[in-house]
């Protein structure tokens, strides 16, 4: 680290010190409870609005509607296994 004063190096010391007196004291699990413990939540995944109405849901149903315009296939890709490419013409 550049420019890092000894009381900041003496902090992170301590910090990391006692997170290995934990881990001693705990067992083999105590890294996973640390991170995963009572006061930490996980984030719950993102849904949608479906009601078809609202603004959010209206901008979303035009961009999946252009979406799908451009990327949508045109014509199935039916190719044989000795077939001619020019079979076709």
């Amino acid at each position: 680290m550049q420019g890092s004063k000894l009381s900041a190096y003496r902090a992170f010391q301590t910090v990391d010190d006692s997170i290995r007196t934990l881990s001693a004291r705990s067992g083999p699990l105590a890294g996973d409870q640390l991170t995963q413990g009572p006061s930490s939540t996980r984030l719950e995944a993102y849904r949608r609005c479906t009601c078809e109405r609202c603004r959010e849901c209206l901008d979303n149903a035009k961009w999946e509607r252009i979406f799908n315009e451009k990327f949508a296939l045109k014509e199935p890709d039916v190719r044989g296994w000795c077939r001619s490419p020019l079979a076709d013409l």
